[in-house]
């Protein structure tokens, strides 16, 4: 962002009173937004987009990508707008979020390949699951979590210590921690997962933006 000359104007925390964090928004005359939400929540920041105003050309909106499909239909349940404002106050604006169709087939550490944990997913859930995205990134996040603390439990016990030592303001033991997170890679739903220099996996993402009632590429 720094590089394309943005500059970031606000961060705002949005709990209930979301038309007082829409007003600063229009007060600093800010044109790209973007946020972090739930969709429930979505729907009441929309409906109040809509009756403020702050949407159309001039506006970017970006939301996240995992919400369920044609989540905008249930405004009528959560506002006092109707579907078809959230419509038009959602038009032009853009989701992202990972690929999935380039998750891997091939089984991961569980064993388990994508398509029977994520049968077994729904199964638990008595067909009442959220996004895959969702469950992809919390399966290998748990894995990733999981598979750090035993290499830094191994690598502490070389110096006659351990995890059960840890508190928060030991910054040694913290690089111990941060250090064998790094350092560890294995077969996850989504693919290869191994950390960069950021601690961040590499992925592909995708970019859709809401047209006539439906999302797009």
């Amino acid at each position: 962002m720094e590089k394309a000359g943005l500059e970031v104007v606000t961060t705002e925390v949005i709990q209930n009173e979301i038309d007082v964090h829409l007003r600063s928004l229009k007060s600093r005359d800010v044109r790209i937004i973007f946020t972090g939400v739930y969709q429930d929540v979505a729907l009441k920041l929309f409906c109040s987009v809509y009756k403020m105003d702050l949407y159309g050309p001039k506006y970017v909106w970006l939301l996240p990508g995992w919400f369920s499909q044609f989540w905008w239909r249930q405004a009528e349940a959560y506002t006092d707008c109707t579907t078809e404002e959230i419509v038009q106050a959602l038009d032009g604006h853009m989701t992202t979020f990972e690929d999935f169709a380039s998750y891997n087939d091939q089984p991961s550490i569980s064993g388990f390949d994508r398509d029977s944990l994520f049968k077994e997913y729904y199964r638990r859930l008595s067909g009442n699951a959220g996004s895959l995205h969702a469950f992809g990134l919390g399966y290998d996040t748990m894995w990733a979590t999981a598979l750090g603390l035993d290499k830094a439990e191994r690598t502490l016990r070389e110096r006659r210590q351990s995890l059960s030592d840890f508190s928060y303001g030991d910054a040694e033991m913290g690089d111990v921690i941060l250090g064998s997170v790094r350092n560890i890679s294995f077969n996850g739903v989504k693919g290869f997962i191994e950390f960069d220099r950021n601690y961040d996996v590499p992925s592909v993402a995708v970019i859709k933006q809401f047209q006539g009632h439906f999302l797009v590429l």
